[in-house]
């Protein structure tokens, strides 16, 4: 029972993961790009490559806010910042490289709110306190008024 136990547990992850494609101004498919994931209040850096499709996945990311960098010869590297991963997020961030020479670079600092359509699990943490405020009137008032439910 205990490892069985030890198993499921272990199942819970937490770390967010980043996906997106990589296009041109055609919008047709960058291959081989490399896109860089760095956390910004620890500095740590993650990063992956583009597929012959131009989709990327950076998996095991730790909450929190991160920059994105996005680099291939022949354009422009791309810099988008700063955005927000949480618990167990799937965020999707597709970036367009301009033609240019590496040394050139576009910052994207203007983005709206995430939204993460990826999957559709929800992660959020809540701590002691935000449980310890949490209103009990409710169920008590129901049983006052006879509620069956309650």
């Amino acid at each position: 029972m205990v490892l069985l136990a030890a198993g499921i547990l272990s199942a819970q992850e937490y770390r967010a993961t980043l996906v997106g494609i990589v296009t041109d101004p055609s919008g047709a498919s960058v291959p081989l790009a490399k896109v860089t994931a760095t956390n910004i209040g620890t500095s740590a850096a993650s990063s992956s490559q583009t597929g012959g499709d131009g989709n990327f996945v950076i998996p095991f990311l730790a909450p929190g806010n991160y920059s994105l960098s996005v680099q291939k010869e022949g354009f422009k590297t791309t810099d988008q910042v700063p955005f927000e991963l949480r618990v167990n997020d799937r965020t999707r961030i597709d970036v367009r490289l301009d033609i240019g020479q590496s040394t050139d670079k576009v910052t994207v600092t203007a983005e709206a709110p995430l939204l993460e359509t990826a999957s559709s699990s929800r992660g959020q943490v809540v701590d002691e306190r935000s449980i310890a405020d949490m209103p009990r009137w409710g169920s008590e008032l129901a049983r006052k008024l006879g509620d069956p439910c309650v």
